[in-house]
């Protein structure tokens, strides 16, 4: 019945983004629409006619990445219309928005939750939308995880005391949490883990310091090595979707 799990509609200056969501779709199973990735099946075709079915009956769920340049491009705006026209008759979430920035799309419902990338990260934007797919569509292959979520601590004043860091290394606790931060990302830049992001403001107590990162790992191919983490201690290492979960029982 459908050929694409997700179609994103996006404006080209979002691209980046958009190319990346695709790829993390991807990675999880789900069949994606991408533009550019399917140029050449485009070429030549009615632009307009393809992408009413693209965008309409073709796909279980539209991904509008929304900014300033969404709205005020026609090709985006016309991949909307089409959406919006063909999400009456589904009788579930058919437009999941991905926000940017505080735009909103005219004449769509104030009341539409949209998920808001700056805040959550483009992991857990992406482990969203497959727990959409999966809600209402429950063949989709269940693959084993991809991302996942490490925690790293330090006792900031034990260190201090303990003479290991280098003398360019500043004093002042907030200062040298800075610089922590730089050194781990440093670190793990040559460690074996690929793509990393640090998915949430660290840890700060005045003593301590934790620091959380989302990371692409298959165990099944290579073995996790963060590489020499010397003063840092590894608190704990969760798949994302448990410790989605777990924030999200835990948060209220």
């Amino acid at each position: 019945m459908f050929k694409f799990d997700f179609a994103i509609s996006y404006a080209s200056e979002e691209i980046g983004l958009a190319e990346d969501i695709s790829k993390l779709l991807t990675e999880q199973g789900a069949k994606v629409f991408f533009a550019k990735h399917y140029e050449s099946y485009l070429l030549g075709k009615k632009l307009r006619e393809e992408l009413k079915k693209t965008f309409g009956p073709e796909v279980k769920f539209v991904v509008p990445i929304i900014s300033k340049y969404y709205i005020a491009k026609p090709w985006p705006k016309y991949e909307f219309r089409i959406a919006k026209a063909e999400g009456k008759g589904r009788q579930y979430e058919f437009i999941l928005p991905v926000r940017l920035d505080d735009n909103k799309i005219p004449q769509h419902s104030d009341s539409v939750a949209y998920l808001d990338i700056r805040r959550i990260g483009i992991f857990s934007t992406v482990d969203k939308l497959i727990s959409k797919l999966r809600e209402h569509f429950e063949d989709l292959e269940k693959t084993a995880p991809k991302v996942w979520v490490a925690t790293f601590g330090v006792n900031v004043d034990d260190l201090l005391i303990s003479n290991q860091l280098p003398t360019s290394a500043p004093s002042d606790y907030v200062y040298l949490c800075d610089w922590l931060e730089d050194d781990l990302r440093k670190c793990l830049s040559k460690s074996s883990i690929k793509d990393f992001t640090f998915s949430e403001p660290s840890g700060r107590d005045g003593e301590t310091l934790s620091v959380r990162i989302a990371f692409r790992w298959d165990p099944e191919k290579i073995p996790l090595d963060f590489g020499e983490l010397e003063w840092r201690e590894v608190l704990e290492i969760d798949d994302l979707r448990e410790f989605t979960q777990m924030k999200t029982v835990t948060s209220f």
